[in-house]
């Protein structure tokens, strides 16, 4: 089984994906758009790989390769790392979150962030 899970940065807001999670995304097939955001009426949050026409509507992380650390990740903007941390009550500058895989009613996939 693979290991999913990401390491949240807040010094600057960068999420750093684990390699299962890179092969669950696909990563290596193109550009991948990323939508984070918060789940409604709950403290957690949660991602999901979106199309261009979906990113060209919201703001969007788009995966990168660091080669100084060879991992890949992206950028959190809206909203941020910081807004995560402070929602979930974390109080570090850094942590490693494990992901759980779920499937909606509509068949879509989303990686929901468990502290």
């Amino acid at each position: 089984m693979k290991k999913l899970y990401i390491i949240a940065d807040t010094k600057d807001n960068s999420i750093t994906l684990s390699p299962g999670l890179c092969d669950e995304l696909h990563i290596d097939k193109g550009i991948i758009r990323i939508f984070l955001f918060k789940i409604k009426d709950e403290k957690s949050f949660a991602f999901k790989r979106v199309s261009q026409k979906f990113a060209e509507q919201t703001e969007c992380g788009i995966v990168s390769f660091n080669p100084i650390l060879k991992t890949y990740g992206f950028i959190a903007l809206c909203p941020t790392v910081n807004l995560l941390f402070y929602e979930m009550g974390i109080e570090s500058e850094t942590k490693k979150f494990k992901i759980a895989k779920t499937t909606l009613s509509d068949n879509s996939i989303i990686y929901k962030i468990n502290d």
